[in-house]
């Protein structure tokens, strides 16, 4: 991967993080079946207390057979005082895929902050962040002056999950991380639209999603995701592959 790397905020800075993963459910397959689970998108707070909200958050999925590209957009707002935060993206574990369901790794990741790209670094964690099963974040620095509003877009390409037994695969996008924080999320947009992959293999989206032809949506306002009253805490979509019990490793997890 040719990202480029900045050097971390200490620890005196506040710190943020965005964050996202692939939501584990109830249909799927457990490790020793060779099931993997996947990485990406949503945003986290990793303070207690902070006055930066997030406006709005628009994610837009090109989900193929063997690849999803994703773009995120998050507009965030500081509502009080002068702050910099440093701002991580998931990935997975920093090493090689042994084939027991671990996190596989971003094919690529680029990020930008008010239309300007910028430079992020690879680690494996970062001191003061609460306890996480991610195994890697790319991070950067941004800062924000009392009543600023910042445009944070990342742009991804990962492997779709990967379900043998069940002979499926899934595009999945996680939103609870975004309720840390402040206050509600004032809208969400998820959009995945098909590419080279036939309609009639898709499965299951959950929630259920508004299709237009080869595009689904999900959309929320003024929620907070995974709290008591019902939001949901992620999105997806599934597909099938090949019959039960006839699942080949497809290509892309093969090393």
């Amino acid at each position: 991967m040719s990202t480029s790397r900045p050097s971390l905020i200490p620890a005196m800075v506040v710190l943020s993080m965005v964050l996202g993963g692939i939501a584990v459910d109830a249909i799927t397959a457990r490790g020793d079946d060779g099931s993997v689970e996947t990485v990406g998108g949503a945003v986290r707070l990793m303070k207690t207390h902070s006055n930066i909200r997030m406006v709005s958050e628009t994610v837009k999925a090109r989900v193929s057979p063997d690849l999803v590209e994703v773009d995120c957009v998050f507009v965030m707002k500081n509502e009080g005082h002068v702050d910099t935060v440093l701002i991580g993206f998931p990935d997975g574990s920093m090493g090689p895929y042994l084939g027991g369901g671990e996190e596989q790794e971003l094919q690529s990741f680029r990020s930008w902050v008010d239309g300007v790209e910028v430079r992020c670094r690879r680690v494996r964690d970062v001191d003061g962040a609460p306890v996480s099963e991610v195994g890697s974040w790319w991070v950067k620095r941004v800062a924000f002056a009392r009543g600023a509003i910042r445009t944070i877009r990342d742009h991804y390409t990962v492997w779709p999950s990967w379900h043998p037994m069940l002979g499926l695969r899934a595009f999945r996008y996680t939103l609870f991380t975004g309720a840390s924080w402040k206050g509600a999320i004032g809208s969400a947009e998820i959009v995945a639209t098909l590419d080279g992959l036939p309609l009639e293999l898709v499965t299951a989206t959950e929630p259920k999603a508004r299709q237009d032809g080869r595009t689904f949506r999900w959309s929320f306002r003024d929620f907070e995701p995974g709290s008591a009253d019902g939001s949901p805490a992620n999105v997806g979509l599934e597909w099938k592959t090949t019959p039960i019990g006839d699942a080949e490793e497809p290509d892309s997890v093969r090393n």
